[in-house]
C-alpha cells in the first residue's frame, strides 16, 4: 500500500516543522507539503494529498473557508482539523463542510497518528464491513448519516 500523502497547513512554524518531522518518521505517512501561508488550495490541487491536516486557528486566512474550498476542488482529500480547544458550534460547521475528523493539539502521538490513518482505514473497509469498521473506530465519524466508502 502506498504512503498516506499529507498536506500540512499550520501557520506556527515550530508546530509545522515538528509535526512534519514526526509524521515523516512513520513508515506509512509522508508529508508531501507543509505550508503556513495562503497557498493551501493551490498546493492541494498540485500534490493531491490523501489527508489535509488543517489548523483551525490560522491567522492569515479563514480555516473553515479553506476546508470548504479544498473539499469542493479536491473532494477525495480527507481533512483533519487540529485545534487546542475547539468550540462545539465551530466543530459542527466543519463537519458540514465535509471534514473527516478533529484532533486536539495536546493529544498523544498515538491518537494523533490514529486520526491521520483513520480515513484510509475506513475507506479500505468493504461495503459489507462498514458497520464493523465504524463501530471499531474511537474517533468522530467521517460524516454523520452518510455511508463510508
Amino acid at each position: 500500500m502506498s504512503k498516506i500523502r499529507v498536506l500540512l497547513v499550520e501557520d506556527n512554524r515550530l508546530l509545522r516543522e515538528g509535526i512534519s518531522a514526526m509524521l515523516n518518521e512513520q513508515p506509512d505517512i509522508r508529508v508531501v507539503s507543509a505550508t503556513g501561508n495562503g497557498d493551501a488550495l493551490a498546493k492541494a490541487k498540485k500534490i493531491m494529498p490523501h489527508v489535509v491536516l488543517l489548523d483551525m486557528g490560522l491567522r492569515s486566512q479563514n480555516s473553515l473557508r479553506v476546508a470548504e474550498l479544498i473539499k469542493r476542488e479536491h473532494p477525495k482529500a480527507e481533512i483533519v482539523v487540529t485545534d487546542l480547544i475547539p468550540v462545539q458550534s465551530e466543530v459542527v460547521e466543519y463537519v458540514k463542510a465535509g471534514v473527516a475528523g478533529f484532533i486536539l493539539k495536546d493529544a498523544t502521538i498515538d491518537d494523533f497518528l490514529h486520526t491521520i490513518r483513520l480515513p484510509r482505514e475506513r475507506r479500505s473497509c468493504r461495503r459489507r464491513w462498514r458497520a464493523h469498521c465504524f463501530l471499531k473506530s474511537s474517533s468522530m465519524p467521517l460524516k454523520a448519516g452518510k455511508r463510508i466508502d
